[in-house]
């Protein structure tokens, strides 16, 4: 496992400007990475395992068992913008 202090995160070597805002992205949307470093240890992402409400799943889902795949596959399941053809691979639940 890394130390703290050797883990570079998106941010790094950005210029700050007053009171801790980016300067240079603000406005600018970024990708999630879902922790790729986390991945890597095979963890899950942060945002998973921090949310006190189970609201976010993590997984693998071309594996029917699991249960990204189950909460994929339910009617309630939907993807943003699916219609432009891009094959997102987070699912919403409504």
């Amino acid at each position: 496992m890394q130390a703290a202090d050797q883990v570079t995160a998106p941010e790094y070597g950005v210029e700050r400007g007053a009171r801790g805002k980016y300067v240079g992205t603000y406005g600018t949307v970024r990708k999630c990475t879902f922790c790729a470093h986390r991945l890597a240890w095979g963890e899950a992402p942060a945002c998973c395992e921090t949310c006190i409400g189970d609201a976010r799943y993590f997984g693998d889902l071309n594996d029917p068992e699991s249960k990204v795949a189950q909460l994929a596959a339910s009617p309630r399941a939907f993807r943003l913008r699916e219609e432009l053809g891009t094959n997102p691979s987070v699912y919403y639940l409504k």
